[in-house]
């Protein structure tokens, strides 16, 4: 089982120009990966 959270705030991060990234609330599509880890849903990574 892959970490699907760090995955997606990985990707998210190389795509910013930023150095550093606080978020205050879960950025939008975390919220889904979250869920289907706690459901223990899987999906197909593309």
């Amino acid at each position: 089982k892959g970490n699907n959270c760090a995955d997606f705030l990985a990707k998210l991060e190389a795509s910013s120009d930023s150095d550093l990234t606080i978020h205050t609330s879960p950025p939008e599509g975390l919220f889904d990966i979250v869920w289907s880890d706690a459901t223990e849903t899987f999906f197909l990574r593309e």
